[in-house]
């Protein structure tokens, strides 16, 4: 298996900067041959297009938010 590399992440993730767009890339193209002990997804990287695991405990507003 061989890294792989793109240009830019604009074409790539959505308007959240996390999430995959539809027709990434990033979707299903995770190869587990050979792995074990490890979740079996088909997205590269911490999210996929349909679930944000970040949301309603996370913050990245930390200037207009008050703690």
């Amino acid at each position: 298996m061989s890294n792989k590399y793109f240009d830019s992440w604009i074409t790539l993730v959505g308007a959240d900067g996390y999430a995959p767009i539809a027709g990434s890339p990033l979707l299903n193209t995770a190869p587990f041959t050979g792995w074990t002990g490890f979740d079996k997804v088909k997205y590269i990287g911490a999210f996929d297009d349909t679930d944000n695991w970040m949301a309603g405990w996370t913050n990245f507003d930390l200037q207009n938010t008050k703690y």
